[in-house]
């Protein structure tokens, strides 16, 4: 693939992160969202439910994995970079929302902020900001 081409798809790549993260605010109605900006981090969570709130994350999270990915696989066109990522990103997944369900189903004030994070990995690409210069270092190493 040019080289070009490679930069300008990786390019449209963040930018297609960017947008995701904009416009899930529209698409998805975060009540978590909307307590963490305004609520102080001590306070009670409010009621959820709980399967249409994990549906909306994990719709979100499967957009930023296949965006993150695709930009991985053009950043250095390996397959071993996408077989590697997506068992990575599954099993962070499963983690992630096992933990995710346990600390809502506690909804002790005093795991507000791990639930705050945790979430923040589920609805933002920030794997792609861990594995990125993973691979970039692997890759210099070799």
């Amino acid at each position: 693939m040019n080289k070009k081409l490679r930069i300008f798809l990786i390019i449209c790549g963040f930018i297609s992160l960017v947008l995701v993260r904009f416009l899930s605010n529209k698409w998805l109605q975060d009540p978590l969202r909307t307590f963490f900006e305004t609520k102080a981090i001590s306070d009670v969570l409010p009621k959820i439910n709980f399967w249409s709130h994990f549906w909306k994350n994990s719709i979100l999270f499967f957009i930023n994995e296949c965006i993150s990915i695709a930009i991985l696989f053009l950043f250095f066109m390996e397959k071993n970079v996408v077989k590697f990522s997506l068992w990575f990103y599954q099993i962070a997944f499963i983690i992630l929302s096992i933990a995710f369900f346990i600390l809502l189903e506690i909804n002790n004030p005093e795991y507000n902020r791990i639930l705050f994070y945790i979430r923040r990995f589920l609805i933002h690409p920030l794997f792609l900001l861990i594995l990125l210069p993973a691979f970039y270092f692997q890759k210099m190493k070799e």
